[in-house]
């Protein structure tokens, strides 16, 4: 894979870890190092990282032990453990805990470069298809107003986003709030916009999804548009049903949290795509109910 990578590199000894820290710069990939489990747990708490490597042997809580707690975490990071002497228990816990690789040191760079490569390949298809399962489970909730609750939960739960804002259009074309997990109920019931208008206007406008940072402005299509402030990064997708407009999903993660990658739109456009056709289901459903319904 060409793309960089982002890899924590857990490594108790100070040298060996900078010298790892140093090759996988080398390469164009994105490395941070520490020295502990327990630092690395803290950081991973925060941040997403495709690729872990860990000594088996930490100072401490040892390296087998941070794989079964991210296991027990749910985290996404795909782990390759390095030993000096790997015994066949420890083979059987890495093959337990999910491990990517399990390398004997002193590991050759290039041996190192491959497994990370791998890991981190295996993890997107993972989580790729992670997002689908979570999208594929929407067309089991035919209600609307259950729906479109269920729709910004998962967006958050399955592309770890703060917050997420689901816009539909009325019977007027305008976009409305259908639901929100950030906004306050009297904002949801307050806010209309017209295409073109405001940022979630201006994507339901032209049709493109747009993946935002901190500066609006960095995209010409939003020139002059105020941001969010607690906002570090956003994606904001249409969502568009066989040529028909549906309205937007927006997903936005708070200062603090590790910004969303390009990579994420994605993910971003599985979810879309997942929630267009759910949406479009439950519709049909409704419309099919309203007219078997016997008349009073």
């Amino acid at each position: 894979m060409g793309s960089s990578v982002q890899v924590l590199v857990v490594e108790g000894d100070t040298l060996q870890r900078t010298i790892l820290l140093d090759f996988l710069r080398d390469q164009d990939h994105f490395a941070v190092g520490v020295g502990s489990a327990e630092e690395a747990l803290s950081l991973m708490e925060s941040s997403f990282f495709d690729v872990a490597v860990v000594e088996a042997s930490l100072p401490g809580r040892s390296g087998i032990a941070l794989l079964g707690d991210m296991g027990e975490r749910r985290m996404r990071t795909q782990v390759v453990v390095t030993a000096q002497s790997p015994t066949v228990a420890m083979a059987v816990d890495c093959i337990r805990n999910r491990a990517a690789d399990l390398l004997v040191q002193p590991v050759k760079k290039e041996r190192l470069l491959q497994s990370v490569c791998n890991a981190a390949e295996k993890g997107r298809k993972i989580i790729q298809t992670e997002i689908r399962e979570r999208g594929e489970n929407l067309f089991e909730e035919l209600d609307e107003d259950s729906l479109v609750n269920l729709i910004v939960e998962t967006v958050c739960d399955a592309l770890r986003a703060d917050e997420s804002t689901l816009m539909l259009r009325d019977s007027d074309g305008r976009l409305f709030v259908a639901a929100s997990t950030s906004l306050a109920p009297e904002i949801r019931a307050a806010v209309r916009l017209d295409l073109g208008e405001r940022i979630a206007g201006r994507v339901a406008a032209d049709r493109q999804p747009a993946f935002l940072a901190e500066q609006v402005g960095d995209d010409p299509r939003f020139s002059g548009v105020q941001g969010h402030g607690h906002v570090s990064s956003s994606i904001v997708y249409p969502l568009v049903y066989r040529g028909e407009l549906q309205g937007v999903l927006t997903m936005g993660r708070r200062r603090g949290s590790q910004p969303f990658r390009s990579l994420d739109m994605e993910w971003a456009a599985e979810m879309a795509k997942a929630t267009s056709r759910a949406l479009h289901g439950a519709a049909s459903t409704r419309l099919t109910e309203s007219k078997t319904k016997p008349m009073a």
